[in-house]
């Protein structure tokens, strides 16, 4: 009997230098829109110059989801699908006039990545200090 992939824990500024295929788990939210079903996450850890944003679309797991868990600056903990953009259709939908809870603008220079939530709920308290150094600690044992 075939077992599931794991999903690999990771920052969102990992997720650019994934295939898409690969089954992530991150936190974050920066914002949610109605229409498109995506969450819009950022988290700049490690600072870098580029900034990378996860458009996760929760289309799969919408009826699971509370609205208090939408709300910006809630942490949540998502697992999902690294997709491509064509994967995503509902996110393109420009033309739409979108109802979002976003303050978020897209920058120039900005690192867009799509991914297809299959589970997803609130991280609660969180120390974010005490989380990036436990990531930071599981990708060196990755690295040896």
């Amino acid at each position: 009997m075939a077992t599931p992939v794991p999903s690999r824990t990771v920052f969102l500024s990992d997720l650019q230098h994934l295939k898409a295929g690969d089954k992530v788990r991150f936190l974050g939210v920066e914002c949610y829109t109605v229409q498109t079903g995506t969450l819009t996450l950022q988290h700049n850890y490690p600072p870098s110059t580029i900034p990378v944003t996860a458009v996760v679309n929760i289309d799969h797991v919408l009826e699971s989801v509370k609205s208090m868990d939408l709300r910006t600056g809630a942490w949540l903990n998502i697992i999902g699908y690294v997709s491509p953009p064509e994967e995503t259709p509902r996110t393109q939908r420009s033309h739409i006039k979108a109802k979002s809870m976003c303050k978020h603008t897209v920058k120039h220079d900005e690192i867009r990545v799509n991914v297809q939530a299959i589970i997803l709920w609130p991280t609660g308290s969180l120390d974010i200090v005490n989380y990036e150094t436990a990531l930071e600690a599981r990708k060196q044992l990755r690295r040896t």
